[in-house]
């Protein structure tokens, strides 16, 4: 598996801006955590409107 760093910049150009991303990148998640380039765990509190809210890489999904 190779590394590469993600800009800002990289991440606003494909993202949507709603409501007011924040400014860590995330890169990994796992359940209701989530991961920036720096290893900061967050708790990944952005659910939203019409969104699925199962957390991150459940291993039931990612069975082949």
């Amino acid at each position: 598996m190779t590394s590469t760093q993600v800009t800002r910049a990289d991440f606003d150009e494909v993202m949507v801006p709603n409501y007011n991303p924040q400014q860590f990148i995330p890169v990994r998640g796992a359940g209701s955590r989530v991961w920036d380039q720096n290893d900061n765990e967050y708790i990944d509190f952005a659910g939203g409107i019409a969104v699925n809210a199962l957390g991150h890489a459940h291993l039931n999904w990612l069975k082949p």
